[in-house]
This record gives structure tokens, sequence and C-alpha cells, in this order.
């Protein structure tokens, strides 16, 4: 394989990436445009493995339908084996109907009737589809196309496994003796089917959503949820998704049951054609011009033969061509004790997710669960990565080995009231006991290194290594205030535990490293102090206006932060409607001269610096704005709700979102230009996401899944 050619091939970009291998766009010396398939170099070493490849594309080039992509080449005996198949310009059945919502009459009667002639055609050729779902169908003028036979199997192999035993599916669209590992017929794909049109007729899956036991126990031992299929369809899908084989409906009585009506043209898609006519005119552009570098976000979904993952749905990441290739790698997705757990650390060879229940830890290659412990306290624990520190219910300290579970030290007195545990600074474990009572512990060794006196009841801790010392926002009643008379923060000595100094203003920001405390007093002054001792380094008006009285008690207080030698002022006012200005600014630290001020629409839902700017989430998007002048850089406009900044890594922004389905989507977004370099969408869970960026690996945990990805060199 070459850099421009797959076999007779030419190469105008890199689409996408499954399990098994990566999807290109191509065409042929004509100009026809082809989707090649390569195989993962690790894969194409495997005797076995080019067995069942070349099993595979001889059964796929025997499917011969209108409704099915066809195999147009092949090449199972070249270095890096490859499969070669019409391209189709059109979205996925998934994605048309999470942008246009579910399909109506005719469409639904032209989408069963083309479905049910593909599966005819693939049966025919005596070759099970065995992963049917909304991804692996697309819209087209002329009617559906199923695509992905590239993890189809002969029917005269046994099994529904791969030679490493793995089940090829996707739950909550297999049938239950596909997950069960049974011998299949083609009544399997009838279940798919039927789980699909549920799908399309509702904009929702029949089984929910959720872990792929969880899908999986549904499928098998729960009947459907067919609340908004149309009354004529409701007895033949309650059939089709029968956990009986033998009770599903045969072809010939599918046939009957979807006639076309209207002659299939673009008027069956209804709004949809929408996206199929932008996915026409974006392949048109391609092949005007292969080299262009235009950065529009290209989808063309009939290219992504998603590959199956062991235990676990077929996924794609949706790439842009400015950043062709550059997308992560889904490497492992793990199921999670409870919905909504936290990501707490992630370590050499760890992931570790808590809540104020129980820990859990799992391995950070390959995410096989490693080990789990209840929370005794009802106490959120903390984690390095390396290590893990809980509260017993006895009021004991522990902390036990991320890998392994193992208890490495229990301290032995106890913390009376204890109500939180953190690491602010490493090797010294914090723990928040009655009164507001402070108790050090070493956090490597154990023994409790000092006790302070009762604090107050409600504080924020911050760390300075550098300079030895905690910080500690302690308040008092904060119900209607809004100036520094209620807050005094005190300077601890990590060592000691003894007040080095304080002071009273409504925020003190301690930045992660070296010597210098940024405080805004209640008049809206800037000051630098040194952290040792509280001496001035310099102090500055800053024009700011008084906190808003939808504010947050304490106005500024947490408004602070450190990028790149200029310190931001973004208040959390979390009262603020969508409409409303919010007061922001921005200062040098070395002198405290203000570089620009202006105004921030709604709420601030997370921000981050990359690349010199600084990205703030807001009501109805995100703000790319310069670090150093203020000026807006860019927009990102999110068309169901509120945008969060989760994290910066490398250069680009990760940014979720709520989907129109009521899920959630993850998006890339190029600091330099808010451009979406690639996206994934995750149906519906309980909670939020959490997103953890470290180093080149990427954690999301949704519901009662947690994901795990490869994020590429940036």
């Amino acid at each position: 394989m070459s850099e421009e050619r797959i076999g007779p091939y030419r190469i105008l970009r890199r689409l996408g990436a499954g399990g098994m291998g990566a999807v290109y766009l191509a065409t042929t010396d004509s100009g026809r445009p082809i989707a090649v398939k390569t195989v993962q170099q690790q894969y194409a070493a495997d005797a076995e493995f080019r067995r069942r490849f070349t099993q595979e594309v001889a059964a796929a080039r025997a499917v011969n339908g209108a409704y099915t992509v066809a195999v147009v080449d092949a090449d199972t005996e070249a270095e890096v084996p490859w499969l070669a198949t019409e391209f189709v310009a059109g979205p996925s059945l998934e994605e048309a109907v999470a942008r246009h919502g579910p399909l109506e009459g005719a469409a639904l009667q032209v989408l069963g009737a083309g479905l049910v002639e593909a599966l005819a055609a693939i049966h025919r050729a005596r070759t099970i589809h065995r992963d049917l779902k909304p991804s692996n169908i697309l819209v087209t003028r002329d009617g559906p196309r199923v695509i992905d036979f590239g993890i189809s199997k002969p029917t005269v192999e046994e099994g529904a496994q791969t030679a490493s035993g793995a089940i090829i599916g996707t739950p909550g669209f297999m049938s239950p003796e596909h997950a069960a590992g049974k011998e299949l017929t083609p009544t399997s794909d009838l279940f798919s089917l039927g789980a699909v049109l549920a799908y399309a007729a509702t904009g929702r899956a029949p089984f929910g959503s959720g872990p792929p036991a969880v899908l999986i126990y549904r499928a098998s031992e729960e009947p459907p949820d067919l609340d908004g299929v149309p009354p004529e369809l409701v007895g033949l899908l309650v059939r089709c998704l029968h956990r009986d084989p033998d009770r599903r409906p045969a072809q010939t009585e599918l046939a009957q049951a979807f006639r076309y009506g209207p002659a299939v043209g673009t008027d069956w898609l209804g709004v949809a054609e929408q996206s199929v006519r932008r996915r026409e005119r974006e392949l048109d552009q391609v092949l005007k011009d292969p080299n262009g570098t235009r950065r529009r976000l290209l989808i063309l979904g009939g290219a992504l033969l998603a590959t199956a993952t062991a235990g676990g749905a077929a996924w794609a990441l949706w790439p842009g061509p400015a950043v062709a290739g550059d997308v992560p790698r889904r490497t492992w997705t793990a199921a999670l004790p409870r919905a909504g757990m936290a990501l707490i650390g992630c370590g050499p060879t760890a992931v570790v997710c808590a809540d104020r229940t129980g820990v859990v830890g799992y391995a950070r290659s390959g995410g096989r669960k490693l080990w789990s412990s209840t929370a005794g306290a009802g106490i959120l624990p903390a984690s390095d990565g390396s290590r893990v520190w809980t509260v017993g219910s006895d009021g004991s300290v522990q902390a036990q080995d991320a890998r392994t579970g193992a208890t490495l030290w229990r301290s032995t007195d106890t913390v009376p009231g204890a109500q939180s545990v953190a690491l602010p600074v490493p090797g010294l474990l914090l723990v928040t006991g009655e009164g507001g009572a402070l108790h050090a512990f070493d956090a490597v060794k154990g023994g409790r290194q000092w006790t302070s006196s009762a604090l107050g009841t409600s504080y924020r801790l911050q760390g300075m290594a550098s300079a030895g010392v905690l910080v500690m926002q302690v308040s008092g009643d904060l119900k209607g205030a809004v100036n520094g008379d209620y807050f005094n923060c005190r300077v601890l000595d990590t060592v000691t535990g003894r007040q080095r100094w304080s002071l009273n203003v409504p925020e003190l920001y301690a930045p992660p490293s070296g010597s210098q405390l940024y405080a805004l007093t209640s008049n809206r002054v800037l000051t630098a102090l040194d952290a040792r001792d509280g001496s001035t380094a310099w102090s500055r008006p800053t024009g700011l206006p008084p906190a808003s009285a939808t504010m947050t008690a304490g106005g500024y207080y947490g408004s602070l932060s450190l990028h790149q030698g200029v310190l931001a002022c973004l208040p959390a006012d979390e009262g603020a409607n969508a409409k409303e200005k919010i007061a922001i600014a921005a200062f040098g630290a070395a002198q405290g001269l203000q570089l620009w001020s202006g105004s921030h629409t709604g709420t601030i839902t997370g921000y981050a610096t990359a690349n010199n700017v600084l990205a703030l989430g807001g009501p109805t998007g995100v703000t790319g704005t310069a670090l150093r002048t203020g000026r807006t850089a860019w927009t990102w406009h999110s068309a169901h709700g509120a945008a969060t900044v989760q994290a910066a890594t490398g250069k680009l922004f990760l940014v979720t979102a709520p989907t129109a389905a009521g899920g959630f989507t993850l998006q890339a977004l190029a600091a330099a230009d808010g451009t979406s370099l690639w996206h994934q969408e995750f149906a519906r869970q309980q909670g939020d996401p959490r997103v953890l960026a470290q180093g080149s690996v990427l954690l999301i945990g949704y519901g009662t899944g947690l994901t795990a990805y490869h994020l590429p060199t940036t």
C-alpha cells in the first residue's frame, strides 16, 4: 500500500477507523468514488484472520441486491488486505433520525420494504449480516442501503463468534440467541430488523440504553418499548422481537407487510433530504478538488464501514478533512456499578471511579475490572491514580493500591465526624472533621501529621506546594451576602498546620505553582501577595462592577484563574439567565495591568486555555477569546442547549453539549478557529457526562458506562 494508492484506486482522504482497520475515500481512474477498507497490520500478519477475511469477502461478493452496497474489488493476499465497495453519499439512518426526527408514513414503509429486500438478498447468498443497526443503514435518494459486510459470516460456519470467541454485534439490536453465542439462522437478522424499525419510528432503541450486559438482559427477558410505533406495525414488530427465533415472521410475510406506496424518490425522505443533498454536495466538492484545504466537516457516512469490537457496539468517530486520521481510537469500554460515578484518578496502570457508596478500579490498558470496595462513611474518596484514600464508618483513614485494592496503611486513630478527604498537595492527605477541624496525614506512609483547630463550617481548600502553604477560604452565613466581610482566608503551613497569616477578601486564588497569591477585595481591587508572609507585591483597582443581585453569594468568589501569565476574572454567576451579561476581564499577572475587559452572555459553563485562546462555555455554545487581547476569535454554536468546556489537550478543546435525543455529543474544537475536528455522540443515560483527559488518555464516564480513548498527537 503506497501513500497515494490502495490497489488500483487513488486515495483522496482517510475517513475514519474501526477496531479492525481504516476506511478511505478513493476513486477509480475514471473518477468513480469508491470506499476502501484496509485491515490493521497486526491482523494482516495473522494467518487465521486472513483465512476468515477471505471467506467474508467471498460472502460479501455473493450478495447482490438493490438495497445493499456492492463489493467492487478486494485483495485478500496483499501485504495489507483491503476491500473496496461502491461509495454512497448519504447519512446513516442513525444520523438522519437524530437530526430530523423519527420517520413517518411512506418513509417508514419505504425503509421497511428496502431493508426486507436487502436482508432477502443477503440470506439468498447464504450469509447472515449479524450487525444490522441504524448506523449500518444509509439513507439515499433511492431508498435505504445496508452496509458493513466486513463482519458478516457465511451461514455454513458454526456459531456467531470470532476465532477468539468474542461475539460480534451490537447489544440492543442483536438477537438473544446471538448474544448467547448460539448457532444462528437468518431469523436472527429479523430480530435486528424489528429493533431498527422501532428505532426509526420512535427515535429510540426498543430496549433503551445502558451497558452491553443490561441491554442483552432486556432483549432476552423484557418486552420491547414500542410506544410511538404506528399501530399497524406494533404487532409485526412484537413478533420480530420475539425471544424465540421460531416465533418470528417469515421473510415473505414481511415483504407483504412492507409494500411500497409512492414510487421511491426524494419524496420519501421528507426533511432528511437536506442531509442527503449536503452529502452529495460534499462528495462532489471533494471529487472536484481532492486536495482542497477548506475546513468543512465532511461526514461521508457511507464509507465508514464500522467494525465491531469484542463485547461492544461498532463505532466510528467522524473526522473533518483538515485532520484526516487525527481522531481518537477507542481502546475499551467498561460498565460502572452505579450511574454517575466520578472519575477520581488515572494512574500509570489503573483508572479509579468512585461515589459516596464505593470505589472501583479498572486496568488502564484494556479496562478490565480489577477490584471494588464500599465507602463506609459515605465520603467521596480521593485518588492520585496510584493510591486511593477513603474514610471508614469508624472515622479511620486508609490508603489502597489503585491497581490491586490492597490496603497500604490504615490510621490507628480516627477523625470524629469526618466530612471530606482531599490531597491538595502531593504527599499530604487532609480530612475535615467536626466543627471544621482539619486533620493531616502522611499520604504515602500513613500517620497523623497535625490537627488544626476549628476553622469554620464552609470553606474552599487550595494547595500551593512550591510555597509550602494551604489556603483555606472560610465563610460564615452567606445568605444574601455580596461582600468580603463574610469571608476569612487563612494561609496554613503544610508542615505544621499553623496559621501563617489571614485576610478578609471574597476571593484568594492560589495558582498551582509559584509563591504568589492573588486576592480580589470587596471593592474589586486586585492584589498580589507573597504566599509565605502575606506581604503585598502590587495592588490595582480593576474597574469591575459590584457583584450583581443574581450572583451566587460572594459575587466574585472563585472567579480568578491563571493562564500563561494572564490572570482571568471569570465570575461563576450561576443565577444568570441565558441573556444576562456577566462582566469578565484579564490582567497581566506580573504587574496587574488590565489587558482587556468585556462581557459574557449567561452563566459560564466551563473554561480552558489552549494555543493562547480562552474558551468559555455558555448557554448557546462556546466562545473562543484571544487570551491577551480579549478579541473574539471564533464561536461554536450548540443546537440543543448549553455547551460545557471540559478540558484542553494539545491545541484543541473538549466540549460536551446535549443532543436532540437527550444524550450528549463530545466535540473536539480546534483552538485556532473553533472548527469541529471530530465528535462522538452518546445515547441518553442517567446523569451528566464526566470527562478526564490525561496525556494520551481520554476517559468518558456517562451513566453506567466508562469509555477510554487513545488521543492522537496534536
